[in-house]
């Protein structure tokens, strides 16, 4: 490879990560999109075995006058679901992993094809998974803590805010720090948490625009497309069609969005590295020197000796109240909406 290969590699801004995002997938259309269909169909397919399995039972005929029967659907059908969800979330996160490792290849100038991506990670997919797996743990821990009274109070604000964080901004930027840098599940964590610090507030911005993106991208068409369905059916789609109509409109949204959200996670993590970490002065210096960029990448300064400090306390109770009387207004403005037509009532 020659320097200018890297020549690219410089700190964004938002509007840049999301651009430079769908300009990626677009001139890699064909792979992108296959290894997405890959991913997003199966999951798609197993997805619907619920609602297929409870629309069998009803054209059986009414199984609220047989409790026995009702019982069995519900507990198996409780049971498939829970099973349904397990592996869905397996192979979407199997997937996740192999379409960061085809795009940062892509945008460090490798081409690396659908089964070559899978290839790649080996079993990253595995440390994945148990930090995932460790994440979920530590909030159902804070949940835990929110229910006990006095501690409640206490750990409830920052809590919350900490909760709010992970889910939002620290699980999906787990997947190219575990898939790239090839760590353990609980070195993964703080690393990821390492990495997010160095710009809290960017990083809130940017993945709350991220979710707004894909209210545009994905629930927005699904919506409107389940709305025409029920206003051309004179709204005589019974639930169970409106429930596959719905899993369908998703998966092949997602076939689309799914490459362009992942790329967006991958732009932001290689960001923190070339801003706070030089990542691109590395690569270009390693340019020659070493066959795969993967070794830069998989080298990673010590952690700091402080999990957290005073200021990012603030910052978790700063998102929680924020957020808070942002619901709080939501909910009082409602109410004020619905006063006078409850009066009418």
């Amino acid at each position: 490879m020659s320097l200018t290969t890297y020549s690219h590699l410089r700190p964004l801004t938002m509007g840049q990560i999301i651009d430079r995002a769908i300009r990626l997938c677009r001139y890699n259309l064909g792979r992108f999109v296959g290894l997405a269909a890959l991913v997003q169909i199966p999951v798609g397919l197993v997805a619907l075995l619920p609602t297929a399995a409870l629309w069998y039972n009803n054209a059986l005929g009414d199984i609220e006058t047989d409790p026995e029967r009702y019982f069995n659907v519900m507990f198996y059908g409780g049971l498939l679901t829970m099973v349904v969800a397990l592996v869905s979330g397996i192979w979407a996160q199997v997937g996740a992993a192999a379409m960061t490792q085809m795009a940062v290849d892509s945008y460090l100038g490798q081409t690396t094809g659908i089964a070559a991506a899978f290839t790649k990670i080996g079993r990253s997919w595995v440390s994945l998974l148990g930090a995932l797996l460790l994440g979920g743990l530590i909030v159902l821990g804070f949940v835990i803590l929110f229910v006990i009274p006095c501690v409640n109070i206490i750990a409830g604000i920052p809590g919350a805010g900490m909760v709010i964080y992970g889910v939002l901004i620290l699980l999906p930027l787990l997947v190219p720090v575990v898939v790239l840098e090839r760590l353990s599940a609980g070195k993964a964590l703080r690393r990821t948490w390492e990495l997010a610090r160095q710009r809290f507030w960017w990083l809130f911005g940017f993945f709350l625009l991220l979710a707004l993106f894909s209210l545009v991208v994905v629930q927005g068409p699904l919506y409107l497309l389940l709305g025409i369905t029920a206003l051309a059916s004179g709204l005589e789609v019974g639930g169970g069609a409106l429930s596959i109509i719905q899993v369908v409109a998703a998966t092949l949204l997602g076939v689309i969005y799914f490459p362009i959200q992942t790329i967006c996670v991958m732009l932001v993590y290689l960001d923190l590295r070339i801003r706070h970490e030089g990542l691109d002065l590395a690569l270009q210096a390693a340019d020659g020197v070493l066959d795969e960029p993967a070794i830069v990448l998989r080298q990673s300064p010590p952690a700091s000796e402080r999990l957290l400090v005073g200021a990012e306390w603030g910052y978790f109770i700063a998102i929680s109240v924020g957020l808070g009387l942002v619901f709080g207004a939501i909910i009082a403005l409602f109410t004020l909406l619905m006063f006078p037509l409850m009066l009418g009532a």
